[in-house]
């Protein structure tokens, strides 16, 4: 079994906040875990841009392992968008708002259309609904 510290380092360098290295991480999972896996990556992309940036290792991990990616749903986004517009500028970031959510939508069925498992939820609901992605999973056959 691959030790989670060594697969966890390879994802991070120093302490400041800079984009996860999906490069190190094939390198490591396919030099460490020899059986095929479910790997549950928790992650964040900012966008399309992030997401492309790293599509290609993503799809090299899913080719060897099934990868589930869980992402965060931006509550404060979301409870923004759904409150009432007062202003001509309250429309403008609404529109701007919606974007962003709409981008995390695209994010999803980009990872589905190249075969990768997703998950955004929120923070408040990351255990239940990890575990009943498993669950799903468990029941379509995708893992055993």
């Amino acid at each position: 079994m691959a030790d989670g510290t060594a697969l966890g380092g390879a994802l991070f360098t120093g302490n400041e906040v800079s984009e996860t290295d999906f490069s190190s991480l094939c390198a490591n999972v396919h030099k460490q875990v020899s059986k095929r896996s479910l790997l549950i990556v928790y992650t964040n992309f900012s966008g399309m841009t992030a997401l492309n940036r790293q599509l290609s290792y993503l799809r090299l991990l899913n080719q060897w392992h099934r990868v589930l990616v869980v992402f965060f749903e931006d509550t404060e986004l979301s409870d923004y968008i759904h409150s009432p517009k007062t202003s001509t500028e309250d429309y403008y970031q609404h529109v701007i708002a919606e974007k962003f959510a709409y981008e995390k939508r695209l994010i999803v069925s980009t990872l589905r259309q190249n075969g990768i498992l997703s998950l955004l939820t929120t923070p408040e609901n990351l255990s239940v609904d990890v575990i009943n992605k498993y669950l799903e999973m468990k029941q379509q056959q995708i893992i055993t």
